[in-house]
This record gives C-alpha cells, structure tokens and sequence, in this order.
C-alpha cells in the first residue's frame, strides 16, 4: 500500500511543521497586538461549543455575542 500524500510531499512536510508555523503565528499576533497594529475580537469563552456543534440556536447565540463584543469595542473609538 501506498503511504498516505507520497504523492506531494510539500503538503506532508507542511502538515508535519503545521504546530511551529501555528504557533509563530499566534506569536506574530501577540506582537502586533502589543504594538497597536491589530485589535484582537475573539470569544472569551467558547460557550461549550467545538468544530462539530450543529445546533442553530447555539450559533446564532454565539455569533450574536461576537458581534454585540465588536460593537462595544469599536463603540470606544
């Protein structure tokens, strides 16, 4: 059997190196954060939700909160 992406090793190398280069980006984020170049909008919780959550109320929950978080930040500049 053929191993798995043998046919393109580029994305296998990427996929093998994907946590250093998530994690220099969270890296970079904090830095442009810190420097004023970014304003960060991002949940400070995740309200018991993952990657597969499909329940419509839950996301609308959850995206109205993101998006009220938004208003009051901006609201201050």
């Amino acid at each position: 059997m053929k191993p798995f992406l043998a046919d393109t090793p580029r994305v296998l190398e990427l996929m093998k190196r994907r946590p250093e280069i998530y994690n220099a980006q969270l890296s970079a984020l904090d830095k442009y954060i810190a420097d004023g170049k970014v304003i960060l909008i991002a949940p400070d919780s995740d309200k018991g939700l993952n990657m597969i959550t499909t329940d419509s109320k839950k996301l609308t929950d959850y995206y109205n909160k993101g998006y009220n978080d938004a208003k009051k930040i901006f609201a201050g500049r």
